[in-house]
């Protein structure tokens, strides 16, 4: 009996961390990388294709913010992890990402 993999989407403004990111999870046979994504309309269509239990979010996604972003993932799979990457947040905002569910930053 085979285990399924654990659905990851890669949502990051910047393709080569996108890329790298995606090349590293992947030697892991554990994980499946559903969509690596650089805009914040493209992980709503993402997540309404194929839905993650793993997504890592960048903070400063175009388009959509990253509270809207967590909300729409949450709203699809209450059980997602969802991972903020970003070099700088305000204690504010993390409080509210912790509220939606946000599962590390």
């Amino acid at each position: 009996m085979t285990k399924e993999k654990i659905k990851v989407v890669i949502a990051h403004e910047f393709k080569l961390i996108s890329d790298s990111l995606s090349a590293l999870i992947e030697s892991n046979n554990a994980y499946e990388i559903v969509g690596t994504i650089s805009s914040g309309k493209e992980l709503i269509h993402q997540i309404n294709q194929d839905v993650p239990d793993l997504a890592l979010v960048d903070a400063n996604l175009p388009d959509i913010g990253v509270l809207e972003a967590t909300r729409s993932i949450k709203q699809k799979n209450k059980e997602a992890k969802i991972v903020i990457l970003s070099m700088d947040v305000d204690n504010m905002l993390l409080d509210q990402m912790e509220e939606e569910g946000v599962s590390e930053y």
